[in-house]
């Protein structure tokens, strides 16, 4: 029985992962061009982008699974908590996209 439990919680972390993944290399191109009008596709430049995007969401995908571990065992409703959790989440994935896809000196925004 134990082994089972040890068996399920490896598998749904690989699909937590996997889906995660997938979710941010799908909303880098989206966030890239349309929400902050970034039409730079030079290699120079989707390396830089795609790399601070990725590192930024796995920020905020590590802050979302240590406030969840920390914040249930202690206590707090698991739905307030992932409520709580996802809001920072969001705030802090808008901000560094700002970051990352500011506005340049000669970078035209998209009309």
């Amino acid at each position: 029985l134990a082994l089972v439990a040890v068996i399920t919680l490896v598998v749904a972390l690989v699909l937590t992962a996997v889906s995660w993944l997938a979710a941010v290399v799908f909303s880098f191109f989206p966030n890239k061009t349309y929400a902050f009008g970034s039409h730079d596709w030079s290699r120079q430049t989707l390396v830089r982008e795609g790399r601070t995007f990725f590192l930024s969401r796995l920020l905020t995908f590590a802050f979302d699974l240590v406030f969840m571990m920390v914040a249930v065992p202690l206590g707090m409703h698991d739905m307030l908590a992932k409520i709580l959790s996802n809001i920072v989440v969001v705030i802090g994935n808008f901000v560094t996209s700002k970051l990352i896809f500011l506005k340049k000196p000669g970078r035209q925004r998209a009309s």
